[in-house]
């Protein structure tokens, strides 16, 4: 029988950062309120996906819409939200009202993730992700990772936290995953049959895991070395999400990290994080940016 998993703890923002990330380090999950950027986002988020589905009630729109049409719709959203000039700099300031220092922390781009429920209107960055650590991939434990709602979720629309197995092993296939193939796949145009991440080679049971219930406007924080997965997405609407990843160069030189329990990847993803004022690569200590 597993152990409890512990509560969600719940926060406002102006957070001490070394201390934030100490108990994220040790497995800690936070919900942060009330942080005026965070619906600024939200609204940016939406107005986006109103705009690529041309449908003022988007989690619907896979009810509508042919699926090859949804698929381009979604991944046009997805473009936009990429390419848009404000979300950065909103996603910056929701860093700075938590508490943290932008000019300390590398991160991955903002990314608008749309899950549809219909099989057929799903594309290959639109499907469910299996239970992971980004860990596993990454290979670097001071990770923290960002994820929040556009629209209201329920149990069947949301992602899923196993925290009990935080500092359990947990068998997967990150040994015979590389992070270079990865990047020559997308180079050449595609991943084709190459699993975009590693994954659990056994699914954990669901039961046992925690479902993020969380609100608009709010943001949960968790280590990268926590196990977590999307909801198979059943419900007949669309899911509408925006996640990211930093590293801070604090917790580097503090050797602030979670433990690694059974990541087996054979390099570190340090090509994945640029620092968000300027862009600049994450360094491994002493090193290059193409050094593992």
């Amino acid at each position: 029988m597993p152990a409890e998993p512990t509560a969600f703890v719940r926060t406002g923002g102006g957070l001490d950062a070394d201390r934030f990330s100490a108990r994220l380090c040790a497995g800690e999950i936070f919900v942060i309120e009330g942080l005026a950027p965070m619906q600024a986002l939200v609204e940016r988020a939406r107005a986006i996906a109103v705009a690529a589905l041309g449908d003022p009630r988007p989690w619907l729109a896979e009810q509508t819409l042919p699926p090859a049409e949804f698929r381009r719709a979604a991944a046009q959203a997805r473009r936009r939200f990429r390419e848009d000039p404000e979300v950065p700099e909103i996603w910056r300031a929701v860093l700075a009202a938590v508490g943290l220092d932008p000019k300390d922390l590398y991160g991955d781009r903002l990314i608008l993730r749309i899950q549809p429920s219909a099989a057929a209107a799903r594309g290959p960055r639109t499907g469910p992700l299996p239970a992971h650590r980004d860990t596993w991939g990454s290979n670097i434990g001071a990770q923290i990772n960002w994820w929040a709602p556009v629209y209201p979720l329920d149990a069947g629309t949301t992602m899923l936290l196993w925290p009990h197995l935080f500092a359990q092993a947990v068998a997967n296939d990150s040994g015979h995953w590389d992070l270079d193939e990865v990047m020559r796949r997308v180079d050449a145009g595609g991943l084709g049959d190459y699993p975009l991440l590693p994954s659990a080679t056994t699914a954990p049971d669901p039961a046992a895991a925690m479902p993020v219930l969380i609100e608009p406007g709010e943001l949960l924080a968790f280590s990268g070395a926590q196990l977590h997965a999307s909801v198979d997405n059943d419900s007949g609407t669309s899911r509408f999400s925006f996640d990211s990843r930093t590293v801070s160069a604090r917790d580097l030189a503090a050797r602030r990290t979670a433990a690694n329990v059974d990541g087996a990847a054979p390099r570190v993803g340090w090509r994945w994080f640029h620092r968000l004022t300027d862009g600049a690569p994450l360094l491994p200590p002493g090193g290059s940016p193409s050094d593992d």
